[in-house]
């Protein structure tokens, strides 16, 4: 949602423009959404040091759309006005610290069936999912929560890896209400049968389960922010991100290497004291993700991808408002704005580490996900992808469907060439093939030149750019 807080854009545009734009006139927000709709951009330029009328036609109402959420390359953004609030209480719960044995152990298997069904239900199911009337399952109290579990409070909360079981939660007592909530859910598993969820739930938990479970939590507030878990290497990323005196170690990724894992991201991960924060962290490059393909998931359908194809939740930091967090005139894709979740899925042939970005993926859960009514073909008979990837998360060994089938993945024993011209290219995943014809010709009138460009960015209509 950090979008929706950008008040003003200052930036150096291609054609030497020193502008600064934002909305300047609105309407109130109707629900379901949460922001004043944008009606109308306006900005000015710098000229002779004093700010004031562009001596040509600057297009800011599509700078503003672009730039927000449509990738790089539109020119050099030299600052940004954002709208602060009240600092909330930095509070992390845990609903996954204990080890019940190996991954396979018949409680192992019942933990991560409960949670999954719980990141779902918290962050997914609708308003009065734990609290009103439709919290009464089977005629039971079933899933009804501590206190009062509202939409907002949990939006308040995200999982960026459930692997972890780790809640980052803004706003005091929110740490508490996720694990009394927790606690709640697992107490009536058996007894409760719930929309969205596995049902009737498959698994049942014996009273020792509850209990173990139940005490299997962890709430408080012992940090101001995500920066003092990083800082205490317990959070995405490392403590050496703040230690100077710490070089770069020169290994590279092999991609011939049938772990999935980097080289670099095994030695960091093992030598925790001598690589930068940025050779082993997700958010700063792509080694952790550089052998997965991170897909989208839409929020209605989380339960049904795990039920049906094995994709499980995990990584849950969307929040329930994000659908409904966006100004009307922003590039984020409608994928991205339905998503409860996005999930890694294995590029390669090896089933060993979970669901694989292959032709059964394209043939099953992508045509029920993205393309419900059959494939759509533009004017010229071409097929028009839907969005679905995650661009936050992607590496550039990242493909879409083959451009002449989206039930078939691209085949990796494709040389590249190859593969740029039979397959759809990432950033078409990324924001499917209707937007990204939107943001070409946005990008036509901001630079019509390309001056600024880079991999895998939006060019100009006229320029070929896999």
């Amino acid at each position: 949602r950090i979008l929706q807080q950008i008040l003003k854009i200052e930036m150096v545009l291609a054609s030497g423009d020193h502008v600064r734009f934002g909305p300047t006139d609105w309407d109130a927000p109707v629900s379901p959404q949460i922001y004043p709709q944008t009606k109308e951009v306006s900005g000015e330029c710098l000229n002779d040091d004093e700010w004031g009328e562009c001596d040509c036609d600057i297009p800011f109402e599509l700078l503003w759309r672009s730039v927000r959420g449509g990738g790089p390359g539109y020119g050099v953004i030299l600052s940004l006005f954002l709208q602060l609030h009240k600092y909330e209480q930095y509070e992390v719960a845990g609903i996954a610290g204990c080890d019940f044995g190996l991954p396979d152990s018949p409680r192992n298997i019942k933990s991560m069936s409960v949670r999954s069904n719980f990141y779902i239900a918290y962050y997914m199911q609708d308003e009065d999912f734990f609290d009103g009337e439709n919290a009464k399952h089977n005629g039971t109290d079933g899933f009804k929560a501590y206190g009062e579990v509202s939409y907002e409070k949990r939006s308040a909360c995200s999982t960026p890896a459930t692997t972890l079981g780790s809640f980052f939660c803004d706003g005091e007592g929110t740490s508490t209400q996720v694990v009394e909530t927790y606690q709640t859910f697992v107490k009536n598993w058996n007894i409760a049968s719930a929309p969205g969820l596995s049902s009737p739930l498959s698994i049942t938990l014996t009273d020792d389960d509850v209990q173990a479970f139940q005490e299997c939590t962890k709430f408080g507030a012992e940090y101001k922010a995500w920066v003092d878990i990083n800082q205490n290497a317990g959070g995405g990323g490392k403590p050496n991100r703040f230690d100077p005196e710490v070089k770069a170690k020169n290994y590279t990724y092999n991609p011939v290497m049938p772990d999935p894992n980097p080289n670099l991201n095994m030695y960091c991960n093992q030598n925790p004291g001598e690589c930068l924060a940025a050779e082993a962290d997700g958010p700063d490059m792509a080694p952790p993700t550089v052998g997965t393909a991170p897909v989208l998931i839409p929020n209605d359908l989380a339960q049904e991808a795990f039920n049906n194809y094995s994709i499980s939740v995990n990584y849950a930091a969307f929040g329930p408002g994000t659908m409904h967090g966006s100004d009307g005139m922003d590039s984020v894709t409608s994928a991205f704005r339905n998503a409860g979740q996005w999930t890694s899925l294995f590029l390669g042939k090896n089933p060993t580490f979970g669901p694989l970005y292959d032709d059964t993926f394209f043939a099953g859960a992508f045509q029920e996900f993205f393309q419900p009514n059959g494939t759509v073909r533009d004017e010229f008979g071409d097929i028009v992808l839907p969005p679905y990837a995650n661009p936050l998360h992607a590496s550039p060994m990242m493909y879409g469907p083959m451009k002449n089938d989206t039930e078939k993945a691209c085949p990796e024993d494709m040389t590249t060439l190859e593969r740029d011209e039979k397959c759809f290219p990432l950033i078409e995943a990324v924001f499917g093939s209707k937007q990204l014809k939107v943001l070409m010709a946005a990008k036509g009138k901001i630079d019509p030149s390309n001056i600024f460009t880079c991999d895998f960015c939006v060019a100009a209509p006229e320029i070929i750019h896999p």
